[in-house]
C-alpha cells in the first residue's frame, strides 16, 4: 500500500539527476487513489496540479489526470499501462494546450 519513488527525470549534471523537472519556486500537489487486488494487480487514479517557476511570473500551470493499471504476469514479468490528459496553461508560447498520455511498460525482474 506504500509506494516510494525516486527521480527518473529532471535536471542532470554529469549524468546524475540533481533536481526535479519542475524547477525552482514551483509547487506540486499530487493525490493517488489505488486498489490492490488479490493477485497483486494495482489500479490507480491520479491527479496532479503544478505551478511552475513562480519567480518568473509566467503563471505556468498544469493539471494532470491519469489512470494506470499494473498486472503481474508471472514471478518475473509485469505489464503496466496508463492513459491520461493534461491541461497546460502558459507552458509554451503563452498558450493553453491539452496534451494526452498513453503508455505501456513491460518489466522483467531479475
Amino acid at each position: 500500500w506504500y509506494a516510494h519513488w525516486s527521480y527518473n527525470d529532471g535536471y542532470v549534471h554529469k549524468g546524475n539527476i540533481i533536481g526535479d523537472y519542475m524547477g525552482n519556486s514551483s509547487n506540486r500537489l499530487y493525490a493517488r487513489l489505488g486498489h490492490w487486488d488479490k493477485k497483486a494487480n494495482l489500479t490507480g487514479f491520479n491527479v496532479e496540479y503544478l505551478r511552475l517557476n513562480r519567480e518568473l511570473h509566467t503563471n505556468a500551470k498544469a493539471l494532470n489526470v491519469w489512470v494506470d493499471h499494473s498486472r503481474k504476469l508471472s514471478n518475473d514479468w509485469s505489464l503496466a499501462a496508463k492513459v491520461g490528459v493534461s491541461r497546460l496553461h502558459n507552458m509554451t508560447d503563452k498558450k493553453d494546450k491539452t496534451a494526452y498520455l498513453v503508455g505501456v511498460d513491460v518489466k522483467r525482474t531479475f
